[in-house]
């Protein structure tokens, strides 16, 4: 599985938390988790846009996996602040 294939199951796992979170987080907080997983749809499609750039070095594919699990790291910290 690629890089991008792990991020983008990240991604969809987290959408799917959102839909089911409900009312039950606080609306702020939801609204900054929508936002982290719209930054990774918006990140994807850049990264994966490998046609205009140079091919990903291997410690610049491990940053851009660090950069996601910091952006889940951080939306399931706010998943976790009650309302």
């Amino acid at each position: 599985m690629s890089v991008f294939d792990a991020i983008e199951n990240k991604k969809n796992h987290l959408g799917k938390k959102i839909e089911e979170a409900g009312n039950v987080i606080d609306p702020n907080n939801i609204n900054k988790i929508k936002k982290i997983h719209e930054d990774l749809d918006n990140m994807l499609g850049i990264w994966k846009d490998v046609d205009k750039t140079a091919p990903f070095k291997e410690e610049d594919l491990r940053a851009i996996s660090d950069t996601t699990d910091l952006l889940i790291k951080k939306a399931n910290s706010l998943f976790k602040e009650e309302k």
